[in-house]
């Protein structure tokens, strides 16, 4: 089996990242329609998808797994945390971010 070409190699690894790109941003979409119906089922299946394309993507730029876990729980504190937000939810996402490491 031949070796591919890897000017074709990095066009099929750009075309993935763009797709994951607009996945990303229908799958934003569809959690904000999820939540104004209201559907438990919906809004789970729109954030879970945020979630996949998310990871494909890290993926897909060569970064860590594990390092975008622990810059998400880094990051809770600097993007969640306001007057408007109850530091125990955001401790309940903290505490589960922690445990998948």
């Amino acid at each position: 089996m031949p070796t591919p070409d890897p000017h074709v190699q990095i066009a099929r690894k750009l075309q993935s990242m763009e797709t994951a790109k607009v996945e990303l941003v229908r799958q934003v979409a569809d959690v904000l329609r999820a939540i104004q119906r209201g559907s438990e089922r919906e809004m789970t299946q729109a954030l879970g998808g945020v979630v996949a394309v998310s990871y494909f993507l890290a993926n897909q730029l060569g970064l860590s797994l594990d390092a975008v876990d622990r810059e998400g729980c880094d990051a809770l504190p600097r993007t969640l945390l306001s007057d408007a937000l109850d530091a125990a939810d955001v401790e309940v996402i903290a505490r589960h971010l922690r445990s998948t490491r």
